[in-house]
């Protein structure tokens, strides 16, 4: 899976194919990707990513964003800002399957 922190929200993707296809849809440019591979702990009993794997990777996303814009995630409390998701909404749009990027 392909996962974009964006601003406003986080864009997901079957491919990188797929990705690409999307990125004349995206609201800023040079949006932050994290790549992800789908591993067994991500899988639920219905055989793919459970739901709250998602919000952790949007989490971990949004912290991956923010040491790259140079804001250490874990000592930005001592400067008293940094990147943090305040909203998140997510739709489902297909089921993420083991092995999967």
């Amino acid at each position: 899976m392909i996962f974009t922190f964006l601003n406003l929200g986080l864009f997901m993707s079957q491919s990188m194919s797929d990705q690409q296809n999307c990125e004349q849809h995206w609201d800023h440019p040079n949006p932050f990707v994290m790549d992800v591979i789908v591993q067994a702990g991500h899988i639920d009993s219905y055989q793919h990513v459970n739901n709250s794997v998602y919000i952790a990777w949007l989490d971990e996303c949004a912290r991956e964003n923010s040491k790259q814009a140079g804001i250490n995630p874990d000592s930005a409390i001592d400067f008293g800002y940094g990147m943090a998701v305040r909203d998140s909404h997510v739709t489902y749009l297909v089921a993420a399957h083991l092995g999967e990027r």
